[in-house]
């Protein structure tokens, strides 16, 4: 996380720009975006949306949308390019009907992005506090999301900033692992689709990491004679720091079950 942790969003009097990031699906609660904020849009002049990603529901909100002059659709962006466009956010929406973790969570609030995202998100209920960090609202609750993107925009500085503060100290000792969980899985996300290709008990997994040149290149998972390659498009400095984090998470499970 530490390339967003690196951002310094600021907070602006004149507009106030919510920020979604993911596949443009029903599972990512994009139309419940599109319909909350075709609401708050015509109560005020000052809110704008970036949507972040591809997908098949793109035709159905570019017709929602389209002609709201307030809307970038700023298409697919690699990782790598990712913190360039949370910059200029000030709210991150994570509206998933369900997520089983949801990284865009810890990215936002390292961003210092104040974050509204959904009880069916698994890193929103690890991380989120509301009043301090951001709102947690039920999945699918297009009025809830509407209503805490309405209390978003209305943020003072003073409120904003401590926000904003807020959601960088939450995440400021979080790894991409989380050391109490039972289960390690893998999910394969495109801007299109979404799948589960792992799933471990995590006090029995393996980790093996390949180094060449002294450089983390490779890192897999394994179990009872499988192996699945992660964490792919990493460097090879965050490769290790991730293979360190699963070998104490792994570690952690051992001491829990035996």
């Amino acid at each position: 996380l530490t390339r967003f942790q690196a951002l310094r969003p600021t907070y602006s009097p004149e507009q106030v720009t919510f920020l979604f990031s993911g596949s443009l699906s029903l599972r990512k609660g994009v139309d419940l975006l599109a319909a909350a904020f075709f609401r708050l849009s015509a109560e005020d002049p000052r809110v704008r949306l970036m949507i972040m990603g591809e997908g098949h529901l793109e035709p159905h909100l570019r017709s929602l949308l389209g002609s709201n002059d307030r809307v970038e659709w700023v298409g697919f962006k690699d990782w790598d390019h990712l913190p360039g466009v949370y910059q200029h956010a000030h709210i991150m929406c994570v509206p998933s009907r369900h997520d089983g973790w949801g990284l865009v969570v810890p990215e936002g609030l390292a961003a210092g992005l104040p974050t509204i995202a959904t009880t069916r998100t698994g890193a929103a209920l690890d991380l989120i506090e509301p009043n301090c960090n951001g709102w947690l609202i039920p999945a699918g609750a297009g009025d809830a999301l509407y209503g805490a993107m309405k209390q978003a925009a209305r943020l003072s500085e003073t409120d904003w900033l401590a926000m904003s503060r807020g959601a960088r100290s939450s995440v400021a000792d979080h790894t991409l692992v989380n050391g109490a969980a039972r289960l390690i899985q893998v999910t394969r996300q495109t801007p299109r689709w979404s799948r589960l290709v792992w799933e471990s008990p995590t006090a029995f997994t393996r980790v093996q990491l390949v180094v060449e040149d002294d450089q983390a290149v490779g890192l897999r998972l394994k179990l009872s004679g499988k192996e699945a390659p992660v964490a792919q498009a990493l460097s090879p400095g965050e490769r290790a720091a991730f293979a360190e984090a699963l070998e104490r998470a792994i570690r952690s499970a051992r001491q829990a079950a035996f």
